[in-house]
């Protein structure tokens, strides 16, 4: 709007040059300002009647206003012209010799004197000779050229060079100078003044090339600023706007007026206003109904405060964010890697379990689920969150028990920056966050101290979490699945577990039972774990032999049974590769029934498998001429080709004597073949 440009008054001595300036300085700030020109000769005594209300004066040469004698409004500054070429008429000057006679021809007196400073600054070295007639270019025959600014100049019939290197331009810190005395030195502004540097001569180039790095890091640093998918707002000390980015525009934080000069909104303004930092505080703007974290920074120069920065963070770019955190951490450090696919059983109580589970996992109910320590209570938890909507979000598992009680509290719930003595700065997490929007895990819950699971009720039922040394409430969302060896009733009873959480976690409940009632399990288990070791197999007899083994830490207890046994034995796993504990176990279980005796060696023999086999003949063989010790049987051996240990042939022995084939005797006895 006109009333709303910048108004500016320009005084020149000639009507041409008038009319030159006009046109280039409306050229440059097109619509944001208002020239009104006056020649000054035709203004007697420097009266200036009719001069409109200016915001500033601009003079062709600081003798057009005088000082003193205008009657001009004194509070108005005034700014004066400085000229120069442009870059590209004035390369044939740079390609002169140094010197070279150059003539250089216009009317007036003052303007040359000006123009020759110019010109000596383009081409060092040349001779530069002002001449205003026809007869004084002719005393100087020995010029190579003529140098003018316009078309009707001084001829010489002598010289027949003319360069012209057309009129003057204003220079780029006039331009600088103006807008800033406007008070219109942006960006815009900034930009154009640093591209019209490049096309016209500078005549301090060290001055501006120090103002054109600034630009250049102005204009680098308003380029990055608008990368940037988060507002920054700064504001000096009275919460009137300095700069900001056009991100803070889009969100609402910052809004133009009809002049296109832009404020803060309401909102923020109070933020500025209010206390001295922030980080993350919420609000909503008006403008566009977005929600926005604000962060808040005093700027400090020389320790003197000069404004404040703030930084305002789209809400739901933070959930998103936020969201795709959680699920690298979960990928990271809380995975669920059991699905009800990975559960290995034949038994209808266990396929019962799986067909319950599958519909609990559809819903966010709480789970409680009971069994002995082994059964696989976690692998039921893991697979109910893989079944279940939450599958993508994390699943976070704590072992109560595992845990002190002086620290479960802190692991549960965070704490706050500086909530205590050794505490990480920023305040950390607690697994109950963690947890957002996936599965939390609660292993041996009955070893929760009461206080903790007062606390933790509480959270179960207002789904809010405030951390230790906090101020604020957290809301979260999860979903609760617990376990526990121990019986609840005897708990509750003796007043150890509070009975309004335990109704609240039992809202399903999921018994496990052990292997010793699910003994078609166990074959099943024992191959499993097997195939994921790789290479070997069991024989028929301790296959069935493991069956009636008492597997009192269940399927853990089986597991590490089956490893034990595929590091010691061969190709095919037998009896005597079980731990020494559990043979004891298999010959109170083996029958003492007939054709145990000598006679059916040969057959005992089958027994063994591969080098074990050959290894039983030798000694067999051995044994047969003479008794001898351990360690000369294992010397024997190897030398026989049976890549055998010490080790091995000890628990080849005692296998062979369990069955009646040799005798061990103490001393120098040594093993002798039983009659």
């Amino acid at each position: 709007m006109e009333q709303l440009k910048k108004r500016i008054v320009l005084f020149v001595t000639e009507r041409d040059a008038l009319k030159r300036y006009t046109e280039q300085m409306q050229a440059f700030f097109e619509d944001r300002v208002s020239i009104y020109p006056y020649a000054v000769p035709e203004i007697e005594d420097y009266d200036f009647p009719g001069v409109p209300k200016a915001d500033l004066y601009v003079a062709s040469m600081p003798d057009v206003i005088p000082v003193g004698m205008s009657k001009l409004d004194e509070n108005v500054p005034a700014v004066y012209i400085s000229r120069t070429f442009q870059r590209e008429k004035t390369i044939p000057l740079t390609q002169l010799p140094v010197g070279a006679v150059v003539l250089f021809a216009d009317y007036s007196e003052v303007i040359a004197s000006e123009t020759l400073g110019i010109l000596n600054s383009i081409s060092k070295g040349v001779n530069y000779i002002y001449c205003a007639t026809e007869e004084e270019m002719e005393r100087h025959g020995d010029a190579c050229c003529v140098v003018t600014i316009r078309d009707d100049h001084p001829d010489s019939r002598q010289i027949k060079r003319v360069v012209n290197i057309g009129w003057y331009k204003i220079a780029p810190t006039t331009y600088m100078e103006i807008a800033k005395r406007l008070d219109i030195l942006d960006p815009e502004i900034s930009g154009k003044i640093y591209r019209y540097s490049k096309e016209v001569h500078l005549l301090n180039p060290g001055v501006f090339e120090v103002i054109k790095g600034t630009w250049e890091l102005e204009d680098i640093w308003n380029t990055v600023s608008d990368m940037i998918d988060e507002g920054i707002v700064l504001v000096d000390t009275s919460g009137v706007l300095l700069r900001h980015n056009v991100f803070a525009e889009k969100q609402g934080a910052v809004t133009r007026g009809e002049d296109g000069i832009g404020f803060v909104c309401p909102e923020v303004r109070e933020a500025a206003m209010g206390r001295y930092a922030m980080t993350d505080e919420v609000i909503e703007l008006a403008a566009t109904g977005k929600t926005v974290l604000v962060s808040k920074r005093p700027v400090l120069t020389y320790g003197e405060l000069k404004g404040f920065l703030l930084l305002l963070k789209d809400a739901k770019v933070v959930q998103l964010a936020e969201t795709r955190l959680r699920l690298q951490e979960r990928k990271k450090n809380f995975p669920a890697r059991y699905t009800f696919d990975d559960i290995v059983t034949c038994s209808p109580l266990m396929e019962k379990n799986i067909e319950i589970c599958k519909k609990f996992a559809r819903t966010d109910i709480s789970i409680l689920i009971t069994g002995d320590s082994g059964t696989g209570k976690e692998l039921f938890a893991q697979s109910v969150h893989n079944g279940s909507p939450r599958r993508s979000m994390p699943f976070v598992a704590l072992n109560c028990a595992a845990v002190p009680a002086e620290l479960l509290e802190s692991e549960l719930f965070g704490y706050a920056d500086g909530a205590f003595t050794g505490a990480k700065k920023g305040g950390k997490r607690g697994l109950l966050e963690l947890a957002h929007r996936g599965t939390i895990f609660f292993d041996e819950i009955g070893e929760m101290p009461l206080s903790v699971q007062a606390k933790i009720l509480r959270v179960l039922q207002e789904r809010e979490v405030m951390r230790i040394g906090g101020e604020s409430l957290i809301p979260i969302d999860i979903r609760v699945i617990a376990a526990s060896n121990v019986d609840f009733e005897e708990l509750l009873e003796e007043k150890k577990f509070r009975k309004d959480l335990f109704y609240r976690l039992n809202a399903a409940q999921i018994h496990i039972p052990p292997l010793a009632e699910r003994t078609e399990d166990i074959p099943l288990l024992a191959e499993h774990f097997l195939k994921e070791m790789g290479g070997k197999r069991l024989s028929k007899e301790l296959t069935g032999y493991l069956s009636s083994i008492p597997w009192r830490g269940n399927a853990r207890e089986l597991r590490n049974c089956i490893e034990y046994m595929h590091i010691m034995g061969g190709s095919v796993l037998e009896i005597f590769d079980l731990p020494l504990e559990r043979q004891e176990y298999a010959d109170g279980h083996r029958s003492e029934g007939p054709g145990r005796g000598p006679q059916h060696r040969a057959e005992e023999l089958t027994v063994f498998v591969d080098r074990e086999q050959e290894a039983a003949e030798i000694i067999l063989n051995v044994l047969r001429v003479r008794s001898v010790g351990r360690r000369m049987l294992t010397k024997i051996l190897q030398e026989n080709g049976v890549r055998i240990s010490e080790y091995r042939v000890r628990k080849l022995l005692s296998l062979m004597e369990k069955q009646g084939l040799i005798l061990m005797g103490s001393g120098r006895k040594g093993i002798e073949l039983k009659k």
